[in-house]
């Protein structure tokens, strides 16, 4: 992952200057706006994933219309959707989080591979039953978006967590106006104010890859620094 997010960041100015319009600094995790990502690692990554959601919801479309057909990894999928389909809020949230974390034993890309993170998809990663900390967040976005929350209320967010001097990805659902970070090293929900070590560095979501900055106004002019 560390590459990933390294190879983006090089390409960074200091400072950008963005659009007056931009969201208002709640819009998004952590008190932050978005801005458009440079071309890297990490946006090539999450084109490669987009080619193959539209495959991965056809093999649950057919396991809901042919039963007899579902894979072992769909139906576990499937499980953990119906079952948060029943919960509603926090409860819908916190189910998913602790199903997911429970079925998927971590184990680092580098440590299995020795190359550059690849980003598995829902069905993927619960077929090999493992898989690294942006597979887990991948799987919750997916499972939780099937329960019934929107796309605008998910974010994938790529941050340095600074207590264990490491990169990291988790995903962060906005619920009663407040954005809960889950992780797949604890089951507890946290708000992203109550997790001061984490220095947020990219957001992904379904429209793409953006950063995450700080804003601040001189004179007319809104500018966007990267979060410290």
């Amino acid at each position: 992952m560390r590459k990933a997010l390294q190879s983006a960041t090089l390409l960074l100015l200091f400072c950008l200057v963005v659009d007056v319009r931009a969201q208002s600094d709640s819009a998004e995790p952590f008190g932050l706006v978005k801005v458009v990502a440079p071309e890297g690692t990490t946006t090539r990554e999450w084109r490669k994933l987009m080619t193959n959601v539209k495959a991965e919801l056809r093999d649950i479309k057919r396991c809901r219309e042919q039963p007899d057909q579902c894979t072992q990894a769909v139906r576990e999928f499937e499980a953990i959707v119906n079952d948060a389909k029943s919960q509603q809020g926090r409860a819908k949230i916190a189910l998913v989080n602790e199903r997911v974390n429970g079925k998927i034993r971590y184990k680092s890309d580098q440590v299995e591979t020795g190359v550059e993170d690849t980003w598995n998809l829902a069905l993927a990663v619960l077929t090999k039953k493992v898989g690294d900390c942006e597979d887990y967040a991948l799987a919750k976005y997916a499972a939780l978006h099937q329960a019934g929350i929107s796309d605008a209320d998910l974010r994938i967010v790529l941050v340095h967590d600074n207590a264990v001097r490491v990169d990291h990805a988790v995903l962060a659902v906005r619920d009663d106006k407040q954005w809960l970070i889950l992780d797949n090293r604890w089951n507890k929900l946290y708000t992203d104010k109550e997790l001061r070590q984490f220095k947020p560095l990219f957001v992904v979501e379904r429209r793409g890859v953006s950063l995450l900055s700080k804003m601040f106004r001189l004179n007319d002019i809104a500018i966007a620094t990267r979060s410290r």
